[in-house]
């Protein structure tokens, strides 16, 4: 008989064993990586296969063969954990070539402490529920998020799925995070939109106290 082409989703995967589960209408077949005519990554558990199927009179389930990945999710898929670190382009471009006060370690090494503290502050429940002192915990995360430790933020939220749908607590996350984008793009242009605002605030200021 000619074999059929099919599409099902694949069930379960096993990357260390390199087999995995098709659920074929009612039918579960077991498929391996060697069953692949070809494939440009791992499989993984979701993603669609197309394969064939042979039926031989001796057997009681079909042969599964020539099964091609088709990469449902995409040929990033593998990046979409990583796609945050795309953030730290333009910060660490401004500490590489725009004026700053300071070195490029010093700046590197205060944002990994203050990044290093806010992802340690969202694994500590009891700051969660009580905060510190009189401020609530959201408050002190905007804070630090403010002045640096967005990526370890956005790197605990996305790990531990904190108020992802919290659109307030959001917002306020990505004007932190838009902020210090604005800011570094402006460094690494030599201060000038900062200057600009400065030089037109600071005629007003000197109105205002005279």
């Amino acid at each position: 008989m000619k074999p059929t082409a099919h599409v099902s989703t694949l069930q379960e995967w096993n990357a260390q064993k390199g087999t995995g589960v098709l659920l074929h209408g009612e039918t579960v077949l077991s498929i391996s990586a060697s069953q692949f005519s070809r494939h440009h990554r791992k499989p993984r558990e979701g993603d669609r296969v197309l394969y064939t199927l042979r039926f031989e009179d001796d057997q009681s389930l079909p042969t599964l063969d020539n099964a091609v990945l088709l990469r449902a999710h995409g040929l990033f898929y593998d990046l979409r954990a990583a796609w945050p670190a795309l953030l730290l382009v333009l910060p660490l471009l401004a500490l590489l070539v725009g004026p700053m006060p300071y070195g490029f370690w010093h700046g590197l090494a205060y944002l990994f402490v203050i990044s290093l503290l806010t992802f340690m502050l969202y694994h500590c429940s009891e700051f969660l529920e009580d905060g510190i002192g009189k401020f609530e915990s959201h408050s002190v995360l905007h804070f630090l998020e403010l002045f640096g430790g967005w990526f370890g933020s956005i790197t605990a939220q996305r790990k531990l799925h904190f108020n992802e749908h919290n659109f307030r607590y959001q917002a306020f996350f990505w004007m932190a995070v838009i902020l210090w984008q604005g800011l570094s793009l402006d460094a690494i242009f030599d201060w000038k939109i900062a200057s600009e605002m400065v030089s037109n605030i600071t005629p007003v200021i000197d109105i205002l106290s005279a």
